[in-house]
């Protein structure tokens, strides 16, 4: 009887290696920071407690990195009637440019320069 050994183990079978992009980017000191910030649309209906609201992950069960997070209440994210929860992420992506007139992209390209001015 002869046994079949497999000459490179790391490399076979590939669905058992973690895939790097899925890997999400952990940043505790950043989110702490959002949680700090006014709403991205500081309006009356803003409830006062602001949440780091995460981009989609991209996949079921994957959470967004958090260097991608974006400062917003607890209304506009999750309760109200236009809140990203409730329109989903196209949508709430929309409404974001109507609201403030930048994109999701170019707002946390803005909060994560302010983070970096203040460390």
């Amino acid at each position: 009887m002869s046994v079949w050994v497999d000459p490179l183990p790391d490399k076979w079978p590939c669905y058992f290696q973690p895939d790097p992009k899925s890997i999400t980017r952990k940043d505790e000191k950043y989110l702490a920071f959002l949680r700090k910030e006014p709403c991205i649309f500081n309006d009356m209906s803003c409830s006062r407690i602001v949440e780091a609201a995460h981009k989609e992950g991209g996949g079921i069960g994957k959470k967004g990195h958090d260097d991608e997070a974006l400062p917003i209440c607890l209304y506009h994210h999750r309760m109200g009637n236009n809140s990203e929860h409730e329109m989903g992420a196209k949508s709430f992506a929309k409404h974001i440019i109507e609201r403030t007139g930048y994109t999701r992209e170019e707002l946390v390209e803005m909060h994560r320069k302010r983070y970096k001015d203040k460390i």
